[in-house]
């Protein structure tokens, strides 16, 4: 297995690969940006003028280039090669749906990464950001069959991608685990096979996922304000973001 070096002059990218790699319990090894890279099998992560500069002076094409913005996909890319995963049969994705789904990304089994995102909105741009950093020849994204609308919602915009998608059932997915611990969950949902799904589906929004939004506006605003219902759904379907919904209740308030 090839070394994980991080080799960069910018000592808050340092510090985010520092935390992101323990996060993900990875081997590494921190020298100074002076300091000569090791002979040997390594891959190692600097900013992209480094990477670049240090391929032009000396050939060196170990080197990944990440920055604050793409930091997990880097991360993820430098696992996958100091694995020696030279091509990926299935890139396989778990997510476990919610208000804070957690994603699970696996090659051929394999467990590459796993992440904690704050709004069920995020997860698409994660996936496709990860598969264009993997090369792979095929790919499946795994949903659990928990909380309803949102799985609803995901798979449909995962079809609108042209995904090949899978409902898997959670019953088992997170025994031994913290019921908030929705990334390991999301691992287990990409290590199981679920029901292939093919067609868009309507979304329907309980009257207790309304009021739980509904109360949600009114602790994210401090108690100023309470979205209404339609504003609520809104959230829930994702056309808007909780935020989004509450300035636009504020908004609407000012007009009148």
């Amino acid at each position: 297995m090839a070394a994980i070096i991080v080799r960069t002059n910018d000592f808050r990218l340092a510090f985010k690969l520092i935390k992101e790699l323990r996060k993900r319990n990875t081997n590494f090894r921190l020298i100074d940006f002076d300091d000569d890279l090791p002979r040997g099998d390594l891959v190692w992560l600097g900013t992209e003028q480094e990477v670049v500069e240090e391929f032009q002076k000396s050939g060196d094409s170990r080197g990944i280039a990440c920055s604050i913005d793409d930091l997990s996909v880097a991360v993820d890319s430098a696992i996958h090669k100091s694995k020696g995963i030279e091509s990926i049969e299935t890139l396989a994705f778990g997510v476990d749906p919610g208000p804070r789904p957690g994603l699970a990304w696996l090659a051929d089994s394999r467990l590459i990464g796993m992440a904690q995102l704050e709004q069920p909105n995020q997860v698409i741009n994660h996936i496709l950001g990860i598969a264009s950093r993997l090369p792979h020849k095929r790919m499946v994204v795994r949903i659990g069959d928990g909380s309803p609308s949102i799985r609803d919602r995901l798979l449909n915009e995962c079809l609108k991608e042209h995904f090949l998608c899978e409902e898997v059932n959670e019953s088992k997915t997170s025994q031994g685990f913290s019921r908030h611990d929705h990334s390991r969950s999301a691992v287990k949902i990409a290590m199981n096979s679920g029901t292939r799904v093919f067609e868009i589906r309507e979304l329907n929004v309980s009257e207790g996922e309304i009021r739980n939004l509904k109360q949600k506006s009114r602790r994210y605003s401090r108690g100023r304000i309470t979205i209404s219902s339609s504003l609520a759904r809104s959230v829930a379907t994702g056309k808007y973001t909780l935020e989004e919904a509450i300035a636009i209740h504020l908004s609407d308030e000012k007009s009148k």
